[in-house]
């Protein structure tokens, strides 16, 4: 006795398993909280033809470029998956130690792009991730253009990209580096600029003492010159050179006695800078 074997049921099984294969291959359901989409796979011939435009990007940020990367990013903005696949492709750059620091902030502009002009998903992937990434830029580029990448930051917050708190916290490499810097200018100040200001002072008084002590002495040795001048010259009585001869002295005892109050006064800032 013959069995007859119908394969047609067999058939038909694998035929549904490779439809239902294929189907999960190119859709991806994506959760969302209350809100799924259905949406096509980015494959991997078009993730690598991004990645070469990411690339091509190089150190300018050439705006014809990052548009065109923005609107590549906006066919896939409604998708969780494939803009976190977008996305992946710039970050790896912007982290990478391999690339260097002059193409990170034409990457960081083509993410701005992308946050102003597509948003959709990227959004919340970017407000995820910014924090991890935005510190390793900001510590590979050079300081003059950390201020470009800190106004780009700044912008985020005017426009109102993201939640107040989370804007702050991936912008906390900023606000370190504003403490550090007041704290150490707070320093200097109460450390160098007294000090400073009393070297000044006291430089100049000492400069202000030389001057007027070459003036008295001039002032003096010419006093000096000129009665002992007269006293030759002049046909004078012992009393009339008595006379010149006191004049002298009293003219003497006062410039000794301006000469005392400013070698006083200098000895006082000189105390008073000690202390």
């Amino acid at each position: 006795m013959s069995t007859t074997v119908d394969a047609t049921p067999v058939v038909q099984d694998d035929e549904q398993k490779k439809k239902d294969t294929d189907d999960n291959a190119v859709v991806v359901v994506v959760d969302d909280g209350d809100d799924s989409d259905e949406e096509e796979e980015i494959d991997d011939e078009q993730l690598e033809e991004y990645k070469e435009m990411v690339d091509d990007l190089g150190t300018f940020p050439d705006k014809v470029k990052i548009n065109s990367l923005s609107m590549v990013a906006e066919d896939h903005a409604e998708s969780s998956k494939n803009a976190a696949a977008i996305y992946n492709i710039i970050r790896e750059s912007l982290i990478s130690t391999s690339v260097h620091c002059d193409r990170k902030l034409p990457l960081v502009y083509v993410v701005d792009s992308i946050l102003k002009n597509v948003k959709g998903r990227f959004i919340p992937i970017v407000e995820k991730d910014a924090a991890n990434w935005l510190p390793v830029v900001y510590q590979a580029l050079p300081e003059e253009k950390r201020a470009k990448l800190e106004k780009v930051w700044n912008l985020w917050n005017k426009k109102g990209v993201f939640a107040k708190a989370n804007w702050e916290e991936m912008g906390r490499c900023f606000s370190e580096k504003k403490n550090k810097t007041t704290t150490t200018t707070t320093t200097a100040s109460k450390n160098d600029g007294s000090d400073m200001m009393v070297d000044s002072d006291l430089e100049k008084a000492g400069l202000s003492f030389g001057v007027r002590l070459l003036l008295l002495l001039f002032q003096m040795i010419s006093v000096c010159f000129n009665s002992m001048n007269m006293i030759m010259k002049m046909n004078m009585n012992m009393n009339k050179q008595i006379i010149v001869i006191n004049n002298l002295k009293s003219i003497m005892f006062i410039q000794c006695t301006r000469f005392r109050l400013l070698y006083n006064d200098l000895l006082y800032r000189s105390i008073a800078h000690i202390d």
